[in-house]
């Protein structure tokens, strides 16, 4: 374990105690002030990557229940993919660097179909609908998907798929 760790797990602690009234929240806010500026100089790494549904996973977790080695309440799908992306650290501190170091959400490339010499417009119900001039761009976007999401449709629409610029 790195001396950032070692004192991130003690600060962690620290509140902890500080909940259930063992420590007195002066000390845990000079101990807090003193981790962040003994590491804010530290050089940033750019902030770990993961998906929408892992990052709301996150934002929602009660952190109490980590606190007391409880994952019950983390929805499956985001636990099996916190589990498989924590490498050795424990999924309570993994999710705890998480929540407090900050993440991005991952941006999904966005796709509009194409069809040659058409108006048409595949919506995201599957539905196929045919627009006027003026308004087929905008349908394009508001329509733009994953290719997952089109392949879920019908796997022969992929070949008309491009990607939308800036996910816009």
């Amino acid at each position: 374990m790195t001396k950032f760790e070692e004192e991130f797990n003690y600060l962690i602690e620290l509140s902890g105690k500080v909940l259930i009234g063992q420590v007195d929240a002066e000390v845990f806010e000079k101990n807090r002030i003193a981790f962040f500026e003994k590491y804010e100089t530290v050089q940033q790494q750019p902030l770990p990557v993961v998906p929408k549904f892992v990052g709301e996973t996150v934002i929602g977790i009660d952190l109490d229940y980590l606190f007391s080695g409880y994952s019950n309440g983390i929805n499956e799908k985001a636990k099996e993919w916190l589990e498989k992306h924590r490498g050795v650290k424990s999924l309570g501190y993994y999710i705890c660097q998480l929540r407090f170091q900050g993440f991005t959400i991952e941006k999904l490339q966005l796709f509009k179909l194409i069809f040659p010499n058409s108006t048409a417009v595949l919506q995201k119900d599957g539905e196929l609908n045919s627009f006027a001039d003026t308004v087929y761009k905008r349908y394009l976007l508001n329509n733009a998907m994953t290719e997952q999401e089109i392949k879920s449709i019908d796997e022969r629409y992929w070949q008309f798929a491009v990607p939308v610029e800036d996910n816009k």
